[in-house]
């Protein structure tokens, strides 16, 4: 999460869009437990309930940076500002299929490539259109520990539902603050757009078209999970991605948490064009 303090997948759906193979032995979005499952406040996750997490490390340090999201078979889906911050994205590497984040005990892959959001801009405190797709420098072989989650329709807004979001950041608010050591996740109950404009306009300016928000009290991403999937069951054990970890002020205070927003349809377009361009391969998706 970027922090004044600093505080999110794949489609297989037709926008019209070339997006690579779409493959038969696999489908997007399955979790591999139906049981609801920490993060601030959070739970405990099964290991590899997500086969769809990502994390990012420096080459240099092996430092855990950021969290991310597999949307296609060469594609991590993340925010902006992981990147934006980062000297040299390309010094690097995402571990996928990981749960224990101190024993890295995941597969390692380099950054070929990446791209911001056309529209991403670094603010002072916070950043709009926060998000960059990743393209790996080989395959990922699907398996039980890496799988993709899928995307949303365009639009999809899901006002007054409780969502997921995962990762592996700070357990609480403060640079002192230790990581989470394996996997945590909580769930947020998404605003109405009107309602985050209220929330969060003493330190900015909400755009509905870029940013959806969530909150739960004393349940929050924190620093460490920016980039990392805001995702929502919405059939039995499928899996949407409609946000991604952006920002907010501190960690489970009365502020809400903001998220890049995955189901614009400029943006939805744009992610489809690099998946495309990668010569990606996408899963199926159970509902189509």
């Amino acid at each position: 999460m970027k922090a004044f303090n600093f505080l999110v997948l794949i489609f297989v759906q037709d926008f019209g869009l070339s997006l690579g193979e779409v493959r038969s032995d696999c489908v997007c979005g399955e979790s591999n437990t139906k049981t609801s499952g920490r993060i601030v406040n959070g739970k405990i996750t099964t290991p590899h309930k997500y086969p769809w997490m990502a994390a990012m490390f420096l080459a240099t340090s092996s430092s855990f940076m950021c969290g991310g999201a597999i949307i296609s078979d060469k594609n991590i889906l993340t925010a902006g500002h992981c990147l934006f911050y980062i000297p040299d994205p390309y010094k690097t590497y995402w571990m996928l299929g990981m749960y224990d984040r101190s024993r890295q005990d995941g597969r390692k892959y380099h950054v070929a490539h990446y791209q911001f959001h056309p529209k991403f801009i670094n603010y002072t405190v916070y950043d709009d259109y926060d998000m960059s797709i990743v393209r790996l420098g080989e395959r990922i072989i699907f398996d039980f520990t890496m799988r993709p989650i899928c995307l949303p329709q365009p639009d999809d807004a899901f006002t007054g539902l409780w969502a997921v979001v995962a990762g592996w950041g700070r357990i609480a608010e403060g640079a002192g603050a230790k990581l989470a050591s394996v996997l945590l996740e909580t769930k947020i109950k998404v605003y109405r757009n009107d309602e985050c404009k209220h929330k969060v306009k003493r330190l900015v300016e909400f755009n509905p078209k870029s940013m959806i928000c969530g909150y739960e009290n004393k349940k929050d991403a924190c620093q460490g999970d920016s980039g990392g999937p805001f995702f929502i069951e919405t059939h039995p054990n499928r899996y949407e991605v409609f946000g991604v970890v952006s920002f907010g002020d501190g960690c489970a205070r009365e502020f809400p948490g903001i998220y890049g927003k995955v189901s614009n349809r400029e943006t939805l377009n744009w992610i489809g064009r690099y998946i495309a361009t990668s010569q990606s391969d996408t899963c199926s998706d159970s509902i189509y």
